[in-house]
């Protein structure tokens, strides 16, 4: 249920950018599945559709679980739904 936003055709956008300003093309897509070296995304409203297979994105992790650098993300939205404080 988290989402990675990320760099969308030849944008090279960071955090504070995004932060910064209204508007630049990025895409964001959901977590679906994680497992020791990466975390599997799918992404909707691409090419006007939502499916799995050739649409399945990988983002590879390091050994603490974090998105490794140089893999176009922006920005990680943690899902903290059902979560007490």
């Amino acid at each position: 249920g988290d989402i990675i936003q990320r760099n969308r055709g030849s944008g090279v956008f960071t955090y504070s950018y995004a932060e910064n300003h209204s508007e630049y093309e990025s895409h964001s897509d959901i977590v679906v599945e994680v497992t020791p070296d990466v975390v599997r995304v799918v992404g909707g409203n691409v090419d006007d559709t939502v499916k799995l297979g050739s649409d399945l994105q990988e983002y590879q992790l390091d050994a603490q679980g974090f998105i490794k650098p140089d893999q176009r993300v922006i920005a990680l939205l943690k899902n903290r739904a059902g979560l007490t404080s």
